[in-house]
C-alpha cells in the first residue's frame, strides 16, 4: 500500500514544531511554506519561514529562541557589528543557509530551485515548496512609515498601532511549480498551526491556491495555533501569541481557536483543537466543521508524534482513507 500524501500550509514557528511531528509518519509529506516574511539583509536573500520548516525537518531548528539553528554561533555577527543599524541577527550556520541561497539564486536558480537544493539533507519523502517564486511581502502601515514584516516585529519589537496589513505582490505572483498540484492531489491538506494572518493569509493570497483548496474532494483540515486554557510555556511562544493576537485584532477576529476555524470555514473539513479547548468545540461545529481534540501542548518527541499521528488518522477517516500505522 501506498503511503498516504499529505500537504501542510505553514508558516515559521508553528508550522515547524507540527512539522516535526509529522517527519516521523510513514507518509508522502509537502510543506508549502509561507515567504512574505523575506527580507534582503547584508545583500543576502533570507526567508526564515522556509528555513526554520526545513531545519525542523533536519532536526536543527532552536524551537527555544523560536528561529535559527540549535548551538549556533554568532560571530559573523559580531564581526558586522558596525554596520548599522544591526537589528536582525544571524548565526554562522544560519548565514551560511543565506549564502548559499544567495549564491545559487544569482546563479539563475528560481527560489523553488534553491529551497529543494537547501533541504536535499532531508529525511525521506518530505518536499519543501514556497508558496511563489514571485516576490510577495507583508507591509504593516504604522503612523508615518510602512514596514516590512521583520521590521515591525524585530526591529520596532511590534510596538506600534497598526493601520494597515497588505500583502504587496500577491495580485501578480503565481504559486511556486507542484504548489496547486499538491493541494489538489494529496489525500490530506491541513493548514498548520501557524499565525491566520501572518503566515497563512499570504499563501492564500497567491492566485488559485485557496481556489484549489475549495474545489478539493479530499478531506482539508486545520490546526489551531490558539491554545486559549493555559498561557504560553516560552518567551517565544509568548512573543508570537501577542503578536497573532494583534494581527487578528486588526481583522476584528478575537483570539480564540473558534475564530480561527471561522476565518478557514470556507474549506475545510475538520478543525483541531486543544483538549483543553473543548469549550469551543460546539460554537465550531454548529457550522458544520468537524470538531477534533488532541494534545496540541505536547513537546517534542514521541507525545508530539503520537499527538499528530491522531490528528493524521482521525482526518483521514473522514473520507475512509487508509490509516497511518
Amino acid at each position: 500500500m501506498s503511503k498516504p500524501t499529505v500537504t501542510v500550509l505553514s508558516g515559521g514557528f508553528g508550522g515547524a514544531r507540527f512539522v516535526d511531528g509529522l517527519k516521523r509518519l510513514e507518509i508522502s509529506l509537502t510543506c508549502i511554506v509561507n515567504t512574505a516574511d523575506d527580507l534582503t539583509k547584508y545583500g543576502l536573500k533570507i526567508c526564515p519561514d522556509l528555513d526554520s520548516v526545513t531545519y525542523s525537518i533536519q532536526d536543527r531548528f532552536d524551537e527555544t529562541r523560536g528561529y535559527g539553528l540549535i548551538n549556533d554561533s554568532f560571530v559573523v555577527d559580531r564581526l558586522i557589528s558596525h554596520i548599522k543599524p544591526q537589528w536582525f541577527h544571524l548565526g554562522d550556520k544560519d548565514f551560511r543557509t543565506h549564502l548559499l541561497r544567495t549564491f545559487k539564486m544569482l546563479r539563475g536558480q528560481s527560489l523553488t530551485q534553491a529551497t529543494k537544493s537547501l533541504a536535499s539533507q532531508s529525511r525521506g519523502s518530505i518536499n519543501v515548496l514556497p508558496m511563489s517564486d514571485s516576490t510577495v511581502r507583508t507591509v504593516i502601515s504604522v503612523e508615518n512609515c510602512r514596514l516590512s514584516f521583520q521590521e515591525f516585529i524585530v526591529k520596532r519589537r511590534a510596538e506600534p498601532e497598526i493601520k494597515s496589513i497588505e500583502f504587496e505582490g500577491c495580485e501578480l505572483a503565481s504559486p511556486g511549480p507542484d504548489v496547486i498540484k499538491a493541494v489538489k492531489e494529496s489525500d490530506l491538506v491541513i493548514v498548520g498551526p501557524s499565525s491566520p494572518i501572518a503566515s497563512i493569509m499570504p499563501i492564500l493570497s497567491i492566485n488559485g491556491i485557496k481556489e484549489a483548496l475549495i474545489e478539493r474532494e479530499k478531506p482539508t483540515v486545520a490546526v489551531s495555533p490558539v491554545i486559549s486554557h493555559k498561557a504560553p510555556f516560552t518567551a517565544a511562544e509568548k512573543h508570537r501569541a501577542d503578536l497573532r493576537a494583534k494581527f487578528m485584532s486588526h481583522f476584528g477576529l478575537e483570539h480564540n481557536p473558534a475564530a480561527v476555524a471561522e476565518l478557514y470555514r470556507e474549506f475545510i473539513d475538520a478543525f483541531v483543537i486543544d483538549s483543553g479547548d473543548r469549550m469551543f468545540a460546539e460554537a465550531i461545529g454548529s457550522s458544520g466543521v468537524v470538531v477534533i481534540q488532541t494534545d496540541l501542548l505536547a513537546s517534542s518527541g514521541t507525545n508530539r508524534t503520537l499527538a499528530v499521528k491522531k490528528i493524521l488518522n482521525d482526518s483521514l477517516n473522514l473520507n475512509d482513507t487508509a490509516e497511518i500505522v
